[in-house]
């Protein structure tokens, strides 16, 4: 019968956090891929869970050597949650507790904090792998890789990071994702030309919207081996609804902010490769994006590239009118595989 382990997830060294955390705040996962991850061999996995918000119910997923194997809604309170259960306690894995929803940004009750966990079986010390940080949008969050093509409510049920291009990137690379993303914002103003929800604000924050929003992340103490950037379609979004006259400013401004948050990348990031992806949905500003990132890897220090996705198909979309899973799962190998061409991996 195997042993059941009691593991405080504060304290633990063979419990790795991965993602951005308040300094101290192991167990917080704040950020969409924020996740705690065990090597076990374990026949059942609980955790305990601190969850408070005032919306919508922030939801979490279990992974399996990186791939998905069980998604459930958080509680309020504290409460036990079981994780695995009818595992072989002979077979090795690799174990992941995965914030799979992002954290909303007009809640400043969220809290998702895991306190303790109890394995059923062996813990093991935990592989070390490269990181990526991520950049994004409602693509990167995974909205509409979940439920059926008529979810149309904004809901965070309709919410899966663990069906995006950023898990299926990770997974594929045998690297680990230190996610930055917001549905509905952009590089210059949001979907509906809100010029306070662009990423470049609160990239530097620890947990944006949280009591530690002024937190700057520790980015010496946390490297990561390349940037990948998925933005612009709620900028074009933003521009179809401007009149004709008005376009061509916008279009210099959002050229200035991509520039410009490019530049506030390669601060944080000295002599990280950064990747600049852009379609999936569109291909309005590719030319916009492209020479954005032409101009700055001229003066960069390190390497800077710009790729367009394909469009997705009406018959590869998911619910929220967005891409569905396996289409995001086609795009994250697509990344992957410029990665791989191009020396970073």
């Amino acid at each position: 019968m195997p042993e059941t382990i009691t593991i405080d997830v504060q304290k633990d060294s063979k419990v790795k956090a991965v993602g951005r955390f308040p300094q101290g705040q192991k167990g917080f996962l704040f950020w969409t891929g924020s996740s705690l991850v065990i090597h076990a061999k374990l026949r059942e996995w609980t955790a305990v869970i601190e969850a408070e918000w005032s919306d919508q119910p922030p939801y979490m997923g279990v992974l399996v050597d990186g791939a998905p194997a069980a998604r459930f809604a958080l509680c309020r309170g504290k409460n036990r949650y079981m994780l695995l259960t009818g595992m072989d306690e002979m077979a090795e894995h690799e174990l992941m507790l995965f914030r799979d929803t992002q954290p909303m940004s007009g809640d400043d009750q969220l809290i998702v904090r895991v306190t303790e966990m109890e394995v059923t079986g062996e813990i093991y010390p935990v592989q070390e792998k490269p990181v990526i940080e991520v950049i994004g949008d409602s693509l990167t969050t995974g909205e509409g890789t979940v439920g059926p093509r008529n979810g149309m409510e904004w809901r965070s049920v309709w919410l899966s990071g663990m069906n995006s291009w950023a898990q299926t990137l990770c997974r594929t690379l045998d690297a680990r994702g230190e996610w930055v993303s917001q549905s509905g914002w952009g590089i210059f103003t949001s979907w509906d030309q809100q010029k306070e929800c662009v990423l470049s604000r609160i990239y530097e924050s620890s947990a944006a919207h949280s009591r530690w929003a002024s937190e700057r992340h520790d980015f010496e103490a946390h490297p990561v081996k390349a940037v990948v950037i998925n933005l612009g379609t709620n900028d074009s979004n933003a521009l179809n609804g401007l009149k004709e006259e008005e376009k061509p400013g916008h279009l210099a401004q959002i050229h200035e902010a991509a520039c410009a948050f490019l530049r506030q990348i390669h601060r944080c990031r000295p002599g990280t490769p950064v990747l600049f992806t852009y379609g999936m949905c569109e291909h309005q500003l590719t030319d916009c994006l492209r020479s954005a990132v032409e101009e700055d890897a001229k003066t960069a220090s390190s390497l800077t590239m710009f790729m367009e996705l394909p469009v997705c198909p009406d018959e590869e979309l998911g619910s929220r009118g967005h891409p569905g899973a396996e289409f995001q799962r086609k795009c994250g190998q697509m990344i992957a595989e410029k990665l791989r061409e191009a020396g970073v991996f």
